[in-house]
């Protein structure tokens, strides 16, 4: 990025940084930076800014919420428009440690579809549930349908018998983050109507029952068995999509 700083995005925390060429001939840049006047635990936010061929314009934070992003991920699409998805929490924290639990289960999925000319639009919560966490989230594009998949791992951080505890951290830090029970997720975005796809077809009964029996509102999230060979509960990680002849793969490591 050292070129990138010398054309005027100026000294910042730059991660995960992600560019396309535009129709125009113009570039985009997305980003994570620390914001640094928010609170120790609300730093983290997206930014993005376009270069003209001479000259970048200022960075700019995409979604000035005050609240802590993470996670960033992104595609072109076909007709030049940039397709962006990161994690997203759901309300500040400030400067005060917060509990760990109530940390990671702020986080959700976000997507914010940018133009062709590198102008962001409206920002959409993809998937979000009080009590899970949402991390690593990875998308494709079915071109057959004009529908973005978006992948992602899911965190019950409140797994019965798993704490964390500040005071003994070696002795509960591993425990919380490797037994907390998760699995893979996917929602599917309908890029024609500008929203999260909520039918669940032959699935729908099933879906409607769980609905029903959690009180929770799922928004088209459609749970994965990741488990493999009776492993009920495998660590998931480097979640990765493509989509090819009108079929969505999925790896990831376990």
């Amino acid at each position: 990025l050292d070129d990138v700083e010398s054309r005027g995005l100026g000294d910042v925390y730059k991660r995960q940084p992600q560019m396309y060429l535009l129709p125009n001939g113009n570039k985009l840049i997305v980003y994570l930076n620390d914001t640094l006047e928010r609170g120790l635990y609300d730093r983290n936010s997206v930014y993005y800014a376009l270069f003209d061929g001479n000259t970048w314009s200022a960075s700019t934070e995409l979604d000035p919420d005050g609240t802590l992003d993470g996670d960033v991920e992104s595609l072109q699409l076909p007709d030049g428009r940039v397709a962006l998805v990161w994690t997203n929490a759901d309300k500040p924290f400030g400067a005060p440690l917060p509990e760990l639990a109530d940390l990671v289960t702020a986080q959700k999925i976000s997507l914010c579809i940018f133009d062709a000319n590198g102008v962001p639009g409206d920002i959409h919560t993809v998937a979000a549930l009080d009590g899970y966490g949402f991390s690593e989230p990875a998308l494709t594009y079915d071109s057959t349908d004009d529908l973005i998949r978006i992948a992602y791992k899911i965190t019950d951080y409140h797994t019965q018998g798993v704490t964390f505890d500040y005071d003994d951290i070696e002795g509960t830090y591993q425990d919380f983050m490797t037994n907390s029970y998760e699995t893979l997720a996917v929602s599917t975005f309908d890029l024609s109507t500008g929203t999260v796809v909520k039918e669940y077809g032959d699935q729908a009964d099933l879906y409607a029952a769980y609905e029903a029996n959690t009180g929770l509102d799922l928004n088209g999230l459609r749970f994965m068995d990741a488990g493999v060979d009776g492993l009920d509960n495998p660590k998931l990680y480097h979640i990765a999509m493509a989509t090819f002849q009108d079929k969505t793969y999925l790896v990831y490591s376990m």
